[in-house]
């Protein structure tokens, strides 16, 4: 992919995050994406399959920044407490609630995404701390 195009996909990622964050799910169309972006639809195809692929990938974006401040978290203190964990997670969604409605809110009602959603983000606090899974691991 050359600079222009991971430009292009970028800006359609940009535009996606802010469709779902603000209006949800149902509000990003092929078309809506591309009239906010100010591109025509042959560079939406150039980045994405269809807009499921769209919906995954900013889903997968919002959680891969979530995820880069968990990690490091948990590596400089292993046992993080599990309100340390929340507390993670909450300035996360507080600095964007965008997040929080990408990641939390449009999977209960959005196919699409709650596939990535329910692999993933649900099993945060168990990656992080394993008595949060109630498993005793």
């Amino acid at each position: 992919m050359d600079d222009r195009s991971a430009e292009r996909r970028a800006q359609l990622l940009d535009v996606g995050f802010d469709m779902i964050g603000t209006h949800g799910a149902p509000s990003v169309t092929l078309r809506a994406v591309c009239r906010e972006a100010g591109l025509s639809p042959r560079y939406f195809y150039e980045s994405f399959a269809d807009r499921e692929e769209l919906l995954t990938a900013v889903y997968d974006h919002a959680e891969a920044g979530l995820l880069a401040r968990l990690v490091p978290a948990n590596e400089a203190a292993p046992k993080l407490s599990i309100r340390e964990i929340i507390d993670i997670c909450a300035e996360y969604f507080e600095e964007d609630p965008r997040r929080a409605r990408t990641l939390l809110r449009e999977p209960l009602s959005d196919d699409v995404l709650r596939s990535p959603s329910s692999r993933s983000v649900a099993g945060v606090p168990e990656r992080n701390h394993p008595r949060a899974g109630g498993r005793g691991r």
